[in-house]
């Protein structure tokens, strides 16, 4: 991609179709992280960036390893010469800012990231960082190395496959393609993220360009107009982001990418003079492509931060200007002027000290106390019980021997595990799987993490808990627990329900009466079994990054949305949380089913803060922290009220 992305004035004069694409795929991009309406796949641009970097590659490898002159050290010389300088513009700037606009738990992530993007191998910090509990991804400002690191990955291999296997390459190169492709459609619905970050599942993408690169250099392919495909070819590339979604990607639609690009990357298409005219700002955008890519994100992920409520659409647009004027000045006084530098020992100490500098020097900004007690996140019993069926037979998931009380249900569940230890007695089994409630036969799917496969899985889960209630006679209550917004209609979040029945499932669409039947199958089968049941209601919460807002409040670090101590009132959480609350009053009713409501210690007078004689109450903007689910049972008195409450 990084090759796709740097431009030379060599290239838009020889091609300027290949202008015109890299134009595109980064309107595309920008298009997408601005949160333009009505273009949903614009991600789909990066897959574009490595169809093209990897057809380009190819060429030149291919082409001189036939002529004999080809080396490794000239090829990285080139290759370091034209990507490095801006690379190392944008992270020593982005790490001047990021003191200024992060909270020292997003400053502690990106001291990672900066030296994971410093040698290009930043896809492996980010997929070690992303999990459900990791702070979002658009919080993180150089989670947009992480492609130019599959990319460098790929350089490091595509010489040497090309040199083993001689004029075999092709066969070799095709080979690796379909190895990478198996492995993305595994990983996509066992493993999705890293089926997105890591090399392995994305160098198919490159190596699909890499194969036309070598049928092109070697004639294969014939320089032709092939107006009829061309145009097709463009039309995929406009028309399947604005009907993609990330569920599933990389999947169809980046295989429609990228067979439209590499058909496009094929000579032959001349422009006339009306076209040329047309698509003159296509080619300025495409020439500047490296460094637009290189500064957007940065601008967005410090704006994230800045907001602890999502940011006005108005603003992610405008923000498109400040990223063109960096954009333009980066490739003229960066890109332009370093290209044809010497590349001997004083440049190469200067990367290698410039890259130690800052990665130390962030580093030792992370190790400041904070004013207030970082909150941590409360997965339950141990990291591994939000594993799902595994889970449940592992001694470490339960705190005694025999207990007596169960916790079932997804994150919500996993934050009540830490204050029900703390004030039940008995004992508790914690029974949990993130996103996944504790609803009989009924899951969500739709999420780019939530496939089909995962829903699956779900509802399989929760039969077991079932079975393994069997093996638990000593087991008196139930304490059930879900976000329901996954479940829900008008919620905003943009699932669909996979129903199990007579052996198999179907999809349906988020339905108030779906999910109250499979809360009543739950509560049934438990009763059936002599189990007391209550369920724990979500804890406060307006959309507003609680947790965030309060971190960054006591640092003073600057912070735009919310109220200015972070307080909301009762009413507030209640509008924002209309949907779930009225499931649940009509859950009691119809199902005679407890609701043990977190409203304390949180609100006190009809107002709701997050933090508490200097404890941060929440993890997020809705999940209770580690001292916070303590604070809530012990405010609650749990350990008497429960018992009494359930039934």
């Amino acid at each position: 991609m990084a090759e796709a992305l740097a431009a030379s004035h060599r290239t838009s004069a020889f091609r300027a179709d290949v202008q015109y694409l890299r134009g595109l795929a980064i309107l595309l991009v920008l298009a997408h992280h601005a949160r333009v309406p009505l273009v949903p796949g614009g991600f789909l641009g990066v897959d574009i960036f490595f169809v093209i970097s990897g057809y380009l590659m190819a060429r030149i490898i291919d082409r001189e390893l036939s002529e004999g002159r080809f080396t490794l050290r000239g090829f990285y010389a080139r290759r370091v010469r034209r990507l490095f300088p801006a690379a190392y513009a944008t992270l020593l700037g982005t790490a001047l800012a990021a003191p200024l606009f992060l909270d020292l738990g997003e400053l502690r992530a990106f001291a990672g990231q900066l030296a994971g993007s410093f040698g290009f191998v930043a896809n492996i910090v980010l997929w070690r960082q992303s999990d459900y509990f990791s702070s979002a991804a658009e919080l993180k400002p150089l989670l947009h190395m992480w492609s130019l690191a599959v990319e460098e990955q790929y350089y490091l291999l595509l010489p040497a496959l090309f040199m083993a296997t001689g004029r075999w390459r092709a066969l070799a190169t095709a080979t690796m393609v379909a190895a990478s492709l198996a492995i993305c459609v595994w990983a996509v619905a066992h493993a999705p993220s890293a089926g997105f970050y890591l090399t392995p599942a994305r160098a198919w993408e490159l190596g699909i360009g890499s194969l036309t690169g070598i049928a092109v250099q070697r004639g294969w392919i014939a320089s032709q107009r092939m107006g009829a495909a061309r145009t097709v070819a463009v039309l995929l590339l406009v028309a399947v982001p604005l009907f993609s979604t990330e569920a599933g990607h990389p999947g169809y639609a980046a295989i429609l990418a990228c067979a439209a690009t590499a058909l496009l990357m094929v000579p032959g298409w001349a422009p006339g003079q009306t076209a040329t005219r047309l698509l003159t700002p296509l080619g300025w955008i495409g020439d500047r492509s490296y460094s637009l890519y290189l500064v957007h994100w940065p601008l967005y992920a410090f704006t994230y931060n800045l907001y602890v409520i999502a940011i006005p659409l108005a603003l992610s647009v405008a923000l498109l200007v400040p990223t063109f004027l960096l954009g333009a000045l980066q490739f003229a006084q960066v890109e332009q002027r370093f290209r044809r530098m010497r590349l001997g020992v004083p440049a190469i100490a200067f990367f290698l000290s410039s890259a130690f500098i800052a990665s130390t020097a962030t580093y030792a900004l992370t190790t400041k106390a904070s004013p207030v007690d970082r909150p941590a996140r409360a997965v339950g019993l141990a990291p591994q019980c939000g594993a799902g069926v595994p889970a449940l037979a592992d001694p470490a998931c339960r705190s005694a021997p025999n207990p007596t009380t169960l916790i079932w249900g997804d994150s919500f569940a996993m934050h009540v595990v830490p204050g029900a230890q703390a004030t039940l007695s008995g004992g508790v089994l914690q029974a949990t799987k993130t996103y996944c409630g504790p609803f009989l036969d009924l899951a969500p799917i739709g999420a780019a993490l939530y496939p089909h496969r995962w829903g699956r899985d779900c509802n399989a889960f929760n039969r077991a808990v079932l079975e393994q209630l069997d093996r638990e006679p000593q087991v008196e209550i139930v304490l059930l627990s879900s976000s329901l917004l996954q479940y829900l209609p008008g919620t905003g979040e943009s699932f669909q329900l996979l129903q199990a029945e007579g052996g198999g499932d179907r999809t349906l669409a988020p339905s108030e009466n779906l999910l109250i039947a499979a809360l009543k199958r739950t509560v049934g089968e438990l009763r059936r079994r002599g189990k007391r049941v209550i369920f724990v209601g979500p804890p406060p919460a307006t959309g507003t990054d609680l947790a965030r807002c309060a971190a960054r409040r006591a640092e003073r670090k600057p912070t735009l949305g919310g109220s200015p101590d972070c307080a909301f009132s009762i009413d507030a959480f209640r509008a924002a949380r209309a949907i779930p609350i009225a499931f649940l009053h009509r859950a009691a009713r119809e199902l005679r089913l407890p609701i043990l409501w977190l409203d304390t210690p949180v609100c006190a007078n009809r107002l709701c803060r997050p933090e508490r004689g200097g404890v941060i109450l929440y993890f997020d903007s809705s999940h209770l922290s580690q001292r916070g689910s303590i604070e809530t049972a012990h405010a609650q008195d749990w350990g008497r009220r429960v018992p009494l409450l359930a039934r």
